[in-house]
C-alpha cells in the first residue's frame, strides 16, 4: 500500500481532557475512523493516548487508524504496546500481523494469528484475519477448512461471513459464500466498511455463479457507498498540462543524471490491464525481482509535487524546469540503492506503481538506463475489472464507469505522447496477446529487458512470491482466457462507459 505524502511538521502538544469527557472524545474518535477521516480520528486518539496511556483499547484503535493512514511504523508500535499491555486479548494480534501482511512478512504475521486463535479459537475477527493471511499465500482450501466448521455462524456474524464467502469463491463454491453473505446485504447496522466490503465480495461470488445483473448490482451499490471527490476535468488538465511542458526539446534542455543503471524496471499501466501477470512472469526469472508496488517514485519527487496533492494516485511533477541536477545527483543513486537492498542479486528489479505512467519524464532524467513496460487490455475489460475490484486506499475514478473510461482516454493519451518524446526504451504488452501466446509474448518480454532466456517465466504460477494486489490469486495459476472479452456479460449495463470512450 503506497504511503502518502508527509509533511514533517511536530504534530500539535496533546490536549488535556477531562476524565468525564474520555468516553464521549472516544465515541468521536470512533465516528471519523468509520468515515475514513482518519487524520481528525488519530489526532482525537493522540490526545486520548496521552492521558491514558495505559489504556489497551485507546491503543489498539490507534493502531487501526494508523494502519489506514499507510503509517505501518507508527501502527507496529503501538499494537505492540497494547499486546504488551494486554498480552491475553486477541484483538490486538489481528492488527499487529495486519502491519506485518502489508510488509510482506507473512510468517509473522500468521504466527501472531495463530497466537491469537489459541486464546480465542472462535473469534470471528480472528478467524477471519487468519484465513484471509492463507489465502494471500495460496492456502485457499485450508482457510475454507477453519472456516467451514463456523459456516452456520455466518448469517449472524459479518466477519466469519466475510472470511467464509472470500475461502468459498477462492475454492470455486461460490453458492455456499452468496448462502452465507446474502443475508447481511440490507443489514444497516453494519459500519460503512462492512457494507463495502461485503457487496463486493457478493459481487464477486455471483460472477463466479453467472448471475451477472446480480453481480453488477451489488458491484454498483458498493461503489455508489465508496466515498469518491474524483473530478475527471481536473484529472484532464493534469494531462494537458504535462503534454504541454513536457516536449521533446524541454526535456533535451533539462539536466540528466549521471548513472545509468540498468536495474530499474517500471511496468505501468492501467490497474487491472496485467500489471501484476506481467510482473510475475518477470519475477520468475533468476536475475530478476518484481518489488510490486513501489511508492519510489513518490518518495524521490517529493520536493517536485505540487504542494497540494489530492491523491497519490495523481502525483506529477508539472514541468521538466523542476529538476535541477542537485536533485538528480541525491535522488538518483538513493533510488537505485533501494532498489538494490530489496535484491542485491538481481540485475532487474520491477516497479508497478500503475500511476508512474504520469511521471515517465522524470523517469527519463532519473534513470536513463531503465526500461518501460506499457500493459494494455480491452478497454471495457479494464474499467468493468476496476469498478469490480475492492482497492485498499485505491484510485478514486474507479467507483464510476463512466470517470474509469475518461481516466483511461487520459492515460492513453499520454502514454502516447511519452512514446513520441522520450527515449528511454518502451515495450508494449497486450493482455489478450499475452494469453493467446503465452511463450512468444514472454520470450519477448524477456528480451526486451536483455535477459537470457529462462522457462521459469512460463511456470510462473510456480514462483514462491506473494504479490499485495487484487491479482493475487490470478498469478498463482497457469495462463487462462476466461477474463478476456468478459465485459459482453455485462453488455447491457455498460451504455454510459462506451458513450464515454466514444466522445
Amino acid at each position: 500500500m503506497p504511503n502518502q505524502p508527509r509533511h514533517s511538521a511536530r504534530p500539535p502538544a496533546p490536549r488535556p481532557i477531562p476524565q468525564a469527557q474520555r468516553p464521549q472524545f472516544f465515541a468521536q474518535a470512533q465516528a471519523l475512523l468509520n468515515q475514513r477521516q482518519y487524520q481528525q480520528a488519530e489526532r482525537l486518539l493522540l490526545d486520548l493516548v496521552a492521558v491514558e496511556r495505559k489504556n489497551p483499547q485507546l491503543l489498539h484503535t490507534l493502531g487501526v487508524c494508523q494502519i489506514h493512514k499507510g503509517d505501518l511504523q507508527a501502527a507496529r508500535a503501538t499494537l505492540e504496546r497494547a499486546v504488551k499491555l494486554a498480552p491475553t486479548l486477541p484483538r490486538p494480534y489481528c492488527e499487529l500481523s495486519l502491519t506485518y501482511t502489508l510488509q510482506g512478512d507473512y510468517k509473522t504475521a500468521r504466527e501472531l494469528l495463530e497466537r491469537a486463535r489459541g486464546m480465542a479459537p472462535k473469534d470471528a475477527v480472528v478467524l477471519h484475519a487468519l484465513a484471509d493471511v492463507l489465502c494471500m499465500t495460496g492456502e485457499n482450501q485450508s482457510a475454507y477448512d477453519i472456516l467451514a466448521p463456523f459456516k452456520n455462524n455466518a448469517q449472524k456474524d459479518i466477519n466469519l461471513a466475510l472470511a467464509f464467502a472470500k475461502a468459498c469463491e477462492r475454492t470455486r463454491r461460490p453458492d455456499e459464500g452468496i448462502a452465507a453473505l446474502a443475508p447481511h446485504r440490507d443489514n444497516q447496522s453494519l459500519n460503512l466498511q462492512g457494507r463495502i466490503s461485503s457487496l463486493y465480495q457478493l459481487g464477486r461470488l455471483y460472477d463466479l455463479a453467472g448471475n451477472y445483473d446480480d453481480a453488477y448490482s451489488a458491484f454498483t451499490d458498493a461503489n455508489q457507498l465508496e466515498q469518491s471527490d474524483y473530478n475527471p476535468d481536473q484529472q484532464s488538465t493534469i494531462i494537458d498540462m504535462l503534454i504541454k511542458n513536457w516536449t521533446r526539446d524541454a526535456l533535451a534542455a533539462s539536466p540528466c543524471a549521471q548513472q545509468n543503471s540498468e536495474l530499474p524496471v517500471f511496468i505501468v499501466g492501467m490497474p487491472r490491464s496485467g500489471t501484476s501477470l506481467v510482473e510475475q512472469i518477470v519475477a520468475s526469472h533468476p536475475q530478476a525481482f518484481g518489488a510490486g508496488e513501489l511508492p519510489l517514485m513518490l518518495h524521490l519527487t517529493q520536493p517536485l509535487l505540487p504542494q497540494h496533492l489530492a491523491h497519490y494516485a495523481f502525483a506529477h511533477v508539472e514541468s521538466p524546469v523542476k529538476i535541477t541536477q542537485s536533485w538528480l545527483d541525491q535522488a538518483s543513486p538513493a533510488g537505485v540503492e533501494a532498489l538494490q537492498r530489496l535484491d542485491p542479486a538481481a540485475t532487474r528489479i520491477t516497479d508497478k506503481s500503475p500511476q508512474n505512467f504520469l511521471q515517465l519524464g522524470v523517469i527519463s532524467r532519473l534513470f536513463p538506463g531503465a526500461r518501460i513496460i506499457h500493459c494494455q487490455r480491452d478497454p471495457l475489460d479494464t474499467c468493468l475489472s476496476c469498478f469490480f475490484q475492492q482497492f485498499r486506499d485505491g484510485p478514486p475514478y474507479t467507483h464510476d464507469l463512466s470517470h474509469c473510461a475518461n481516466y483511461h482516454r487520459d492515460c492513453d493519451r499520454l502514454m502516447q505522447h511519452w512514446k513520441s518524446v522520450l527515449d528511454v526504451p518502451m515495450l508494449d504488452v497486450v493482455y489478450e496477446e499475452l494469453v493467446a501466446d503465452q511463450d512468444a509474448q514472454s520470450r519477448r518480454l524477456i528480451e526486451f529487458l536483455g535477459l537470457d532466456w529462462s522457462n521459469a517465466c512460463l511456470r510462473f504460477y510456480e514462483t514462491d512470491r506473494v504479490t499485495q494486489t487484487a491479482s493475487n490469486d490470478q498469478v498463482r495459476r497457469p495462463m487462462y482466457a476466461s477474463s478476456v472479452k468478459r465485459h459482453e456479460r455485462y453488455a447491457k449495463h455498460l451504455g454510459p462507459m462506451r458513450r464515454t470512450f466514444a466522445r
